[in-house]
């Protein structure tokens, strides 16, 4: 296709969120704005700790940027939260660009993100660029950004953090602990390791315990699933059915999420979630250490995350699309495996929440809630990518390349 209809269909897409800015969200809207009436009221560092949210503190630095934007620009702080996130969508679009310079792969991350972003108001879309940043410094070797960007991005939201033991293996690039010599060390730690401290020093001088206590808030909470279509999605639903009087039954024969911290129930899926991404974690270890094997077995990691732990919410597979499409990038046969995780992204926030925020006009039960079928979906798509990379991982040599 030619170029200038690529910038067609993405200026279309662009007119497509602008015209969703009025858009009301998902109930984490309300949320978004009591977190920035308290930062109104009691400043950055108080209020942080006053909204004692799970989301690190780079996150309410940002809504705090959006309260002032406001007060200068005399718009209300709603409006100034949607066009905080489109225009984090518009910067996540330009980064990815200037890496991949392929205008096609800007609509499709757009057309990818823009339900979650400008329509739903999820605040995702602020650690974006500063990922694709971090990923484009890693494959360039260029250390100390990689580490820097992706500290932040780390510190606006956690869940990048579950790339972090494929990237230290990428990093170490070493098959054994015999491999690592005191002069590779020291020089990780200097080029990576000390801009992390630094971030993280900088950011507890600053919020002090606060930024300990929300990574632990956000690694206790007590949903069994948050409207995220897996495993656990299917145990709320067999806990309605069995346990009524414990967790309540079906609501007009829907599955509401339910909070547990029973041992007997969450200990199934915690335990096949750590089966999983350990194995996808030693795949890696056991392949050539390629940044398309760094994509590769990150998605497939944060997959068995999203099909198998507990607390999981319906925004959360946003990252693995993000991951995905960089991997369609690197390697043009994984189109497919990118399509099909940008489907299960957004359809796991449009069957709960509809094109805008507020749901569908009518009921998903047809004789069975619909999100039961899809989450049965979910969990097959999850062992067809991951039993098909094992075969592809066993016709490839063993050795690990240097990065």
């Amino acid at each position: 296709m030619d170029k200038k209809y690529h910038i067609i269909i993405f200026l279309l897409l662009l007119l497509i969120a602008t015209s969703l800015l009025n858009s009301p969200g998902v109930t984490d809207v309300n949320v978004w704005m009591r977190w920035m009436d308290s930062l109104e009221k009691n400043g950055l560092v108080k209020g942080y700790e006053v909204n004692r949210t799970v989301y690190p503190p780079l996150s309410n630095a940002l809504l705090f940027l959006v309260v002032q934007c406001s007060r200068f620009f005399h718009v209300s702080l709603f409006i100034a939260l949607k066009l905080s996130i489109f225009f984090f969508l518009l910067l996540t679009c330009v980064v990815f660009y200037l890496w991949t310079r392929r205008v096609a792969l800007c609509s499709l991350l757009l057309g990818s993100l823009v339900l979650n972003s400008v329509a739903h108001a999820y605040l995702d879309i602020y650690y974006a660029p500063f990922l694709i940043y971090s990923l484009w410094a890693l494959k360039e070797r260029k250390d100390t950004l990689f580490a820097l960007s992706y500290t932040i991005a780390c510190l606006i939201k956690w869940q990048p953090l579950i790339m972090a033991p494929f990237i230290m293996l990428y990093i170490l690039d070493a098959r054994s602990f015999s491999e690592l010599t005191g002069r590779r060390i020291v020089k990780i730690m200097a080029s990576i390791g000390l801009p992390v401290l630094l971030l993280v020093s900088i950011c507890l001088l600053v919020f002090n315990v606060e930024l300990i206590r929300s990574f632990l808030r956000g690694a206790s909470h007590t949903y069994l699933s948050g409207k995220a279509l897996n495993a656990s999605w299917l145990l709320t639903y067999f806990l309605h059915l069995y346990a009524p009087d414990k967790f309540g039954g079906l609501v007009d024969g829907l599955v509401m999420p339910v909070k547990t911290t029973e041992i007997p129930i969450i200990i199934g899926p915690k335990l096949a979630f750590v089966f999983f991404y350990g194995w996808s974690f030693v795949l890696f270890f056991k392949s050539q250490n390629t940044f398309k094997n760094l994509l590769i077995y990150s998605v497939i990691g944060y997959l068995a995350y999203f099909t198998f732990n507990t607390s999981v919410h319906e925004n959360h597979l946003f990252m693995a699309a993000v991951m995905a499409l960089l991997l369609f990038f690197v390697d043009s046969s994984q189109l497919s495996l990118f399509l099909v995780i940008a489907l299960m992204f957004n359809v796991n926030e449009y069957i709960f929440y509809g094109p805008y925020g507020k749901g569908m006009p009518f009921s998903r039960w047809i004789g069975v809630d619909i999100t039961i079928l899809f989450s049965l979906l979910y969990i097959i798509i999850f062992f067809v990518v991951f039993f098909q990379q094992l075969n592809v991982h066993r016709l490839q040599p063993a050795n690990r390349e240097g990065r």
